[in-house]
């Protein structure tokens, strides 16, 4: 990604920064008029109904889409995406127990 210099010239960049940071200062005094605009028509509790049903919405592409990954791993399109999901499976060993240099030392010494 950073071994090719962009296709458009530094100006531009600089000038799609610059829209992207004022679209969104514009949206801040937007979202307060749209605030006032639903409390008044709509009710107080339409704001929780709004975002109740963002999070929904939200649960449901991230559900959609990890069924479509595990569906391709089922598949056998993606074997990597099964294997790094068992990997939590797979018991580690515990870094407190003692190796077999200790068990070695402590044969020697007794």
């Amino acid at each position: 990604m950073f071994d090719q210099l962009p296709a458009e010239s530094e100006r531009r960049s600089w000038l799609w920064v610059a829209l992207w940071s004022a679209s969104i200062f514009a949206a801040v005094p937007m979202a307060r008029l749209a605030e006032g605009w639903v409390r008044e028509h709509l009710g107080q509790a339409a704001f929780g109904w709004f975002v109740l049903g963002a999070v929904g919405a939200a649960f449901a592409l991230a559900l959609r889409a990890r069924l479509r990954a595990a569906r391709a791993a089922a598949h056998g399109r993606v074997p990597t995406l099964a294997l790094l999901q068992a990997l939590p499976l797979v018991p580690l060993p515990d870094p407190t127990a003692p190796g077999p240099e200790t068990r070695f030392r402590s044969e020697r010494a007794g």
